[in-house]
């Protein structure tokens, strides 16, 4: 047995005598200076057991992390290059994969076109992108030395090898550094420097090696060592940071390791901080693979999980091979597709896009390598949504990642099989395994009609004060919209300390800017009619085509006794209909405003009652159920500057001017004209 105050013997020793102790109570009790000599022996035995059960988990976690000399004789074994992603024998199956596919061939051309234009442009410039940032620059060159990368190895050209390589040398030359103060410029970076390294090393000159070498070296590895070892925040941070850093700096570890023994040693410290920090933001997928911050950094984070797990744990198996098992990672590309309406928009609540990055729908494609159950599913839905970029012109890195995993496995019938309803958990964060976000559709058809709705609080990174917000599609057209991110350069668009909190002062991150319940607010003072961000609501009861969001703790601070807000779908076809119904009781005396965003021309009946609404030749009705003398009313929305202009944009409401000492309900209801 071993002692309390004794040190530890190995890992294994260690963990085993630890476990039995836990089982065993204690015979005799040591000198515990930190308890309280008028405790009793029951309470004194509880301590104990509690030091041990401690002592095991700091045994277990440093069991689990491999050491940095450990890792260091695993990279003695690295295949050469190139070795992360693809190797020679995999570019041989993608160039015969473009040869017998008509869509990889697409793709493929595409990106050609994209690889010709990116020779003749000039050379990346490292100015900032952005206030304090290097980002958009480290992504420009990432996307250069993928395509370009991956183009010199699939066709021979030796001008793409060159133009990468000479966008290499530019970032380590004329970059002063890859600026560290926003590390997501130095993880990106190293992961382009990294990638490109691998792919062109036999091309290119033992000059142009020594500086890449020298600047990934100082610019990248030993900055990210030196930000580790100071505590940075984002080494074992729950988000999309996390992932992006670690990934960046492990495929820069693998990319130099066996320049030299300085390397070596550098490479294996990196790839220690990786395995010991990356489990908290792969947590973030569970348990059912939502993300807490949204579609657009779903992408994000998704993209560096990937490169992980292809570019890492292949090559380092102790240290990765458990990462693409993490509970809810191999479903997380449901959590996207019932993100997706038929209009092929998002819900994009947070500071997220309605549009689809080719980057993050290349996303599907990486995904349906690692799963047999969903691989169909993943494959059709990354071809289904590239095709229009396939068809006018790849601007990023997305091409050369769908041909990295490209498949023409799976058809609409593999996605049409998917349930027509979802709701999705989140267990980090604010979340707590409690279910955050819902969607419900008629079918998986382009004609679909499609509903999505949220709880949530504002406590999530880059999430907003939008509890009860929802967007729906009808006729293959987003007739309720999110406005989605805002200007990141707001002032204070990030502080959510601060009091009072900027971030929810910008109409988009407000809750006047929702789809969902504000109070005696205005326009340019929306800061003061906002939920309550450290309330939390989500849904509390769900089944098929009906959830319900209890949102009165959001609101109590206005006198709100009870707010609940039902989502409903029913019917199929041309005879859906979406239903939103509120139930309030207040005891406030301030004014209420129900609201809907929306792109489309909206009239109003004589009574009030009905909103058409009109985009080109298709038209819904909005029917408003409710108390005498209540009506739909409409705004265009104009937020006051700073606030980026939002053009074209009705905001559809319901105003209550009232206290509802009884349970009041607001029924409004849409459907096709």
């Amino acid at each position: 047995m071993i002692s309390l105050l004794s040190p530890l013997p190995t890992c294994e020793a260690a963990i085993l005598s630890l476990f039995i102790s836990l089982l065993e109570p204690p015979t005799s009790l040591p000198k515990l200076s930190f308890v309280s000599a008028d405790y009793s022996l029951k309470a004194k035995m509880a301590v104990l057991m509690m030091v041990r059960a401690l002592m095991l988990t700091t045994v277990l976690q440093g069991c689990v992390a491999l050491s940095a000399s450990e890792i260091k004789q695993e990279l003695l074994a690295l295949p050469p290059h190139p070795r992360m992603r693809v190797n020679n024998t995999q570019l041989q199956a993608i160039n015969t994969t473009i040869h017998s596919s008509a869509f990889a061939r697409g793709i493929y051309d595409t990106m050609v076109v994209y690889g010709n234009q990116l020779v003749e442009d000039p050379l990346v410039q490292c100015v900032a992108s952005g206030p304090g940032q290097l980002l958009m620059v480290s992504r420009a060159v990432l996307d250069r030395t993928y395509t370009l990368g991956l183009l010199y190895r699939l066709n021979g050209n030796i001008t793409y090898a060159e133009r990468a390589i000479a966008e290499m040398v530019n970032v380590a030359v004329n970059c002063t550094d890859w600026n560290p103060a926003h590390f997501l410029d130095v993880g990106e970076m190293t992961h382009a420097v990294g990638i490109g390294y691998d792919w062109l090393y036999d091309v290119i000159s033992d000059g142009d090696r020594a500086i890449i070498e020298e600047a990934a070296l100082k610019f990248g590895i030993v900055t990210g060592i030196d930000a580790y070892r100071s505590g940075a925040w984002w080494a074992t941070d729950e988000n999309n940071w996390n992932l992006v850093c670690n990934g960046g700096l492990a495929v820069g570890a693998l990319a130099f390791s066996d320049v030299n023994s300085t390397f070596a040693s550098n490479a294996s410290t990196v790839l220690y901080y990786v395995n010991k920090g990356t489990p908290a933001a792969w947590h973030s997928y569970g348990p059912i693979g939502a993300w807490p911050e949204g579609t657009t950094y779903w992408g994000y984070a998704t993209k560096y999980a990937l490169v992980l797990i292809d570019a890492v744990a292949p090559l380092l198996p102790s240290v990765g091979n458990d990462w693409v098992n993490t509970p809810g990672f191999l479903d997380t590309g449901l959590f996207r597709l019932h993100h997706t309406g038929p209009a092929n928009r998002t819900f994009n609540w947070a500071d997220a896009s309605e549009s689809s990055s080719d980057e993050f729908i290349a996303d599907y494609m990486l995904l349906s390598q690692k799963t047999d159950t969903l691989r169909n599913v993943y494959a059709y839905q990354a071809r289904r949504q590239m095709t229009p970029i396939v068809e006018a012109s790849c601007q990023s890195a997305g091409c050369a990642l769908m041909l990295l995993a490209f498949t023409d496995a799976g058809s609409h019938t593999d996605v049409a099989n998917q349930p027509t309803t979802a709701y999705f958990s989140m267990g980090t964060m604010e979340f707590a395994n409690r279910t955050i976000v819902g969607s419900m559709r008629t079918s998986w058809d382009d004609n679909a009609t499609w509903l999505a709705f949220r709880g949530g609080d504002g406590e999530a990174n880059h999430n907003d004060l939008d509890a009860g917000s929802f967007v729906f599609d009808m006729q293959g057209y987003h007739w309720a919209i999110d406005f989605g991110a805002g200007n990141y350069g707001l002032p204070g668009y990030f502080d959510k300390g601060t009091k009072p909190n900027q971030r929810y002062s910008w109409y988009r991150k407000s809750t006047r800017g929702h789809n969902t319940w504000c109070f005696n607010g205005s326009d340019s003072d929306v800061g003061n009619s906002d939920q309550d961000m450290n309330a939390l609501s989500f849904i509390s009861s769900q089944s098929d085509r009906q959830a319900t969001i209890d949102l009165t703790s959001a609101y109590a601070k206005y006198g709100v006794k009870k707010l609940e807000r039902t989502f409903h779908l029913n019917g199929t076809g041309v005879d859906a209909r979406v239903i939103i119904s509120d139930v309030i009781q207040t005891s406030g005396k301030l004014p209420m405003e129900w609201t809907m965003n929306t792109r489309a021309n909206v009239t109003l009946s004589s009574d009030g009652l009905t909103a058409t609404l009109v985009s080109g030749n298709i038209s819904i009705k909005g029917q408003l159920t409710a108390s005498s003398g209540i009506v739909f009313t409409t705004k265009t929305v104009n937020p006051a500057p700073p606030n980026e202009k939002i053009n074209g944009v009705t905001r559809l409401m319901v105003c209550l001017s009232a206290a509802q000492s009884e349970d009041t309900t607001v029924l409004v209801q849409f459907q096709s004209a």
